[in-house]
């Protein structure tokens, strides 16, 4: 069942700190409603779908992560939940991580998300786009290292340079 996380933290002020989350059959963790909840210092590695979800939630910290290797399932890895870390309908700032090695997007901010910052990340090896922005507003992209990501992955699971960007605007 995708979707599902090892950890659900559903509700405010959530601290996930030092953890190895590996392995799991969809994500690893996923944020839902967690307003003023932090992310840190977390090995989030081998989930079968995405590492790190992030959903309806304000204010977030996720920083200092290594998040690597998700979506050993193969899930549809340019247009769906897969890959690294996915944020919807939310804020936060996602800081001082290293996204490398996922079969999908590095780190997707999607539908509604208004005052991200990305910054001082290593974004590397994702099979889709390093960082990708989309239908959403008022986001920093700054100071990241994004490298080698589309190697050959575009929407649908095709070669369009659309899906395959280092850093990918759209909406």
């Amino acid at each position: 069942l995708g979707q599902s996380a090892a950890v659900l933290a559903n509700g405010p002020r959530w601290h996930l700190v030092g953890n190895v989350l590996r392995d799991n059959h969809a994500l690893g963790a996923l944020l839902s409603a967690s307003d003023g909840s932090v992310v840190e210092g977390n090995v989030i590695a081998g989930n079968g779908q995405l590492g790190l979800g992030q959903h309806d939630s304000q204010n977030v910290l996720v920083k200092g992560n290594t998040i690597t290797g998700n979506n050993t399932e193969g899930f549809w890895i340019a247009d769906w939940e897969s890959g690294g870390f996915k944020a919807t309908k939310s804020s936060s700032v996602f800081a001082g991580n290293t996204v490398s090695g996922n079969l999908g997007v590095g780190v997707w901010l999607d539908v509604d998300c208004k005052g991200v910052t990305v910054e001082d990340n290593v974004i590397a090896d994702n099979a889709a786009d390093g960082i990708r922005f989309e239908i959403s507003y008022d986001g920093v992209i700054r100071r990241n290292k994004v490298t080698g990501n589309g190697f050959g992955m575009g929407r649908g699971g095709g070669t369009s340079i659309y899906a395959t960007a280092g850093i990918n605007s759209n909406s």
